[in-house]
C-alpha cells in the first residue's frame, strides 16, 4: 500500500515523467525509450489496481477498474470518463503509434494520480482517519 500522494515518487510515475520531458523525437529515436515507457505504463496501472483492491479486499478485474469505481462511488464522472479511455489506452498500448503513446504521457500520469487520490480521500473519509 502507498501513502497518500506518494503514487508521485513511485519508479513507474519517475519513469514516465521523464519521457514526458523528452522531446518526441528523442523518444522515437531510441526503441528502448517506447519499450521501457510501454513497460512504466503498465506498472503504474497495476499500482491504482492494487490500491483498489487493497482497499476493498477483493480481486478487482483490471479492465473493468473505471466501472468498478464509479459503481462504488469511489471516483467523480469526470475522471471516470478519462480513466475509461486511458484504461482502453492501455490495454491497447501496442497497437498505438509511438507518437500517440508520447502524446499521452502527461494524460496518463494526471489520470492514474487523480483517481488515486480520489480512493485514498474516499476511504480516509470513510474511516475518518486524518
Amino acid at each position: 500500500m502507498i501513502i497518500l500522494g506518494s503514487i508521485t515518487i513511485t519508479k513507474p510515475y519517475r519513469d514516465i515523467e521523464k519521457f514526458s520531458k523528452m522531446n518526441l523525437e528523442n523518444f522515437i529515436k531510441e526503441q528502448n525509450n517506447v519499450t521501457t515507457a510501454k513497460k512504466s505504463i503498465k506498472d503504474y496501472y497495476n499500482l491504482l489496481i492494487e490500491e483498489s483492491e487493497s482497499k476493498f479486499g477483493q480481486k478487482l478485474d483490471s479492465k473493468n477498474i473505471p466501472n468498478f469505481l464509479i459503481e462504488n462511488e469511489i471516483i467523480d464522472s469526470s475522471t471516470y470518463s478519462q480513466l475509461k479511455d486511458v484504461t482502453k489506452l492501455i490495454f491497447n498500448i501496442n497497437k498505438i503509434s509511438d507518437e500517440d503513446l508520447y502524446l499521452n504521457l502527461v494524460r496518463i500520469l494526471e489520470i492514474i494520480e487523480e483517481s488515486y487520490e480520489q480512493i485514498e480521500l474516499k476511504f480516509k473519509t470513510k474511516t475518518g482517519k486524518k
